[in-house]
């Protein structure tokens, strides 16, 4: 790039919309006031039905029971995993505009700081725009989930 390219208005959009987290224009959501350790308060009596634009609902499969989040087979207490670790989940139901190659079934990799948790039952799903995901994983020939 030239250095007038690197001064451009778009670039400089760009560089500003990083740095305040948005996404296709999106600002960051607040989740001060939410409390991730419990149970969604959403009524029981209904499940999610078909999600918006380009948000994913995917379940979490690097996680023990207890929360503990799995490294190369052994399992790690959240608190020493670090605040930015990666996480692998499993896509459970896509938005109309989320593009392949993700697809529900397929395993998703991304920042653990990004998206909206919610608890259904035993299950653990986070709910995330598709620009948050960096890459789609399959399992190694041999493995299973919980290796």
């Amino acid at each position: 790039m030239t250095k007038e390219e690197l001064n451009s208005p778009e670039i400089a959009k760009m560089l500003a919309d990083m740095a305040t987290d948005q996404v296709g224009g999106k600002p960051p959501i607040d989740l001060s006031e939410a409390d991730h350790g419990y149970e969604d308060p959403i009524d029981s009596r209904f499940e999610i039905d078909q999600m918006m634009n380009d948000l994913i609902l995917a379940e979490y499969v690097d996680e023990s029971d207890d929360g503990d989040v799995m490294r190369d087979g052994i399992y790690i207490k959240t608190n020493m995993s670090g605040a930015r670790a990666w996480r692998t989940a499993i896509v459970r139901k896509i938005g109309s505009k989320v593009e392949p190659p993700i697809e529900v079934g397929c395993y998703i990799r991304f920042p653990s700081d990004k998206g909206i948790p919610s608890v259904q039952g035993k299950h653990k799903y986070i709910f995330l725009n598709s620009d948050r995901i960096f890459c789609t994983m399959k399992l190694k020939k041999g493995r299973d989930k919980k290796d």
